[in-house]
């Protein structure tokens, strides 16, 4: 079975996750730096050949009253560029808050600030994609 890619977006950091064979759980992968170039899109489809992605879920960072702002639109940007290079199906999935819960979630293990900066992304990853996956079982 193929698995799925979660990716939080960043501009300097994009978080990756991805799912178990069964898909029910997510697990963080890192990050890759962020956009140099379409130097991370080449990382990112090499991890999608080397991972066997099926699918690949990039957050939607959509405003709290459900509009689409600036960044919401780099993702948009981000994704299609993905779909078109890497030739695999690429869906967006709302990521409100995801950054936020990751940072509250460090910050409650005592993490530096040093660390957290090194964490946030792929846990912010992990978390929307396990709310992705959570969502496919209902």
């Amino acid at each position: 079975m193929t698995q799925i890619l979660g990716i939080d977006y960043g501009t300097k950091r994009i978080g990756l996750a991805k799912s178990d064979e069964a898909g029910w759980l997510a697990h963080g992968l890192g990050f890759v730096a962020g956009p140099k170039d379409g130097g991370e899109i080449q990382e990112i489809i090499e991890l999608i050949r080397a991972e066997n992605i099926g699918t690949v879920v990039i957050g939607h960072p959509v405003n709290m009253d459900g509009s689409v702002g600036p960044k919401a639109r780099e993702a948009e940007a981000f994704a299609e560029s993905l779909r078109q290079a890497a030739q695999v199906e690429v869906k967006l999935w709302d990521e409100r808050l995801t950054s936020k819960e990751a940072q509250r979630y460090l910050i409650a293990t005592n993490m530096s600030r040093t660390k957290r900066k090194k964490k946030v992304d792929q846990l912010a990853a992990q978390i929307m994609l396990q709310g992705y996956l959570d969502a496919q079982r209902k």
